[in-house]
């Protein structure tokens, strides 16, 4: 009988992971729903494809806008983001697929974070149960956050604890790649308006304080009504064409000159292209646009402000309402002007875009109207502090 040769067990397999780059090669190959599926499956996957070398790659290739909906906030619970059905929706798409909106990653349970702002695809939160200054600045993308440093005693000292008037938010980074990370903390005290201001550049807090606003009897000012350009945050008076001016650079309050028109929500102060301030007012026939030549100090006359454009509403069977302004968008929310008493009316949608001044109707299917929204845009620039 023949000797049979020895059987030989053949070594397993050696699995060899793929080079990162390699599959950052494949990704670019898929499109944006199939690259949100990928980013949900592994989180490997995932790692690759919201890193910042990436989505800089990503964007490249995808048309502009980047607006990839609004955050609505109901008080204290998750905040919603309601994505839009038009010409960025693919991005969209991938964001809502590859992010973390239900904030699992925040410490504590969700529902006790309220969202205080959002901008840059970043966004601000107070904890509910601890002291109003207690805030986190998150990254749903990449399900980070930081905590934003409490105010130092020493730059605080002689305020009060406040009771309901306080406001938090996040200065707009104005197209830097990588901006710090700067938040506002702002509060009534008395006759004066007190704002603290941290930047990850320094680690530092700034504080400034500003009395003369309310000399005028009918000056009625609401700080949670604000607008951002150039560098400063501006809040209109209520019956008065004047605006309360925050130039962040220079840390200083002034009073800004404003056209002659009806004020108070139904308008915004927006960046009108470069060197120039535009004031948008929504009349009851359309969006009237008023611009004059930036002064970074306020020094001018409503005389200085020339009506430039007249923009129609697309529908007008619809009142409108603007509910956002941000990141070089204003969102409006539209019902019926008539209806019967036996009707829900459904809220319409339309966003303006500063730099085209072009209206878009945005396909939500929301069958309600919103008070606090948040518009999100872009991708978040990385989320870091210097160590303090």
């Amino acid at each position: 009988m023949a000797e049979q040769a020895p059987r030989i067990s053949a070594a397993p397999a050696t699995r060899l992971p793929l080079p990162n780059e390699l599959q950052e090669e494949i990704f670019d190959l898929l499109d944006t729903a199939d690259l949100a599926k990928a980013a949900a499956a592994c989180t490997s996957f995932r790692k690759i494809i919201v890193a910042p070398s990436f989505l800089r790659r990503l964007l490249r290739r995808l048309p502009p806008p980047r607006l990839l909906g609004f955050l609505e906030d109901e008080g204290h619970s998750t905040p919603c983001l309601h994505s839009f059905h038009h010409n960025s929706a693919p991005v969209a798409r991938f964001v809502a697929g590859a992010a973390d909106f239900a904030l699992s990653f925040l410490p504590d349970h969700p529902n006790l974070w309220r969202i205080r702002d959002a901008s840059d695809g970043r966004i601000l939160l107070s904890h509910a149960s601890r002291r109003p200054w207690d805030l986190v600045v998150c990254d749903p993308l990449h399900r980070s956050y930081v905590r934003v440093p409490q105010i130092p005693d020493h730059v605080a000292a002689g305020t009060r604890r406040p009771r309901l008037s306080w406001y938090a938010f996040l200065v707009p980074a104005g197209g830097e790649e990588e901006p710090p990370l700067q938040v506002v903390w702002m509060m009534h005290q008395g006759g004066e308006i007190i704002v603290f201001a941290f930047s990850s550049s320094t680690g530092e807090w700034r504080g400034v304080q500003f009395s003369d606003w309310h000399r005028d009897s009918n000056a009625h000012l609401s700080l949670s009504y604000r607008h951002y350009a150039h560098g400063c945050f501006y809040w209109t008076f209520w019956r008065l064409d004047t605006a309360l001016m925050l130039d962040m650079r220079e840390m200083n309050f002034s009073i800004f000159q404003l056209p002659r028109v009806s004020q108070g929500p139904r308008s915004v102060v927006v960046e009108h292209g470069e060197g120039n301030l535009g004031w948008l007012h929504l009349g009851y026939n359309g969006i009237l646009l008023y611009s004059r030549t930036w002064q970074g100090n306020g020094v001018g006359a409503a005389a200085d402000w020339n009506l430039t454009r007249a923009i129609p509403l697309p529908d007008d069977s619809l009142k409108y309402k603007i509910v956002g302004a941000a990141d070089g968008y204003l969102l409006l929310q539209a019902f019926p002007k008539h209806f019967s008493p036996q009707q829900t009316p459904q809220a319409r949608y339309f966003t303006l875009k500063l730099e085209t001044l072009l209206i878009e109707e945005l396909f939500v299917s929301l069958n309600k109207g919103v008070r606090n929204t948040h518009l999100y845009v872009n991708f978040p620039p990385p989320l870091a502090l210097p160590s303090i």
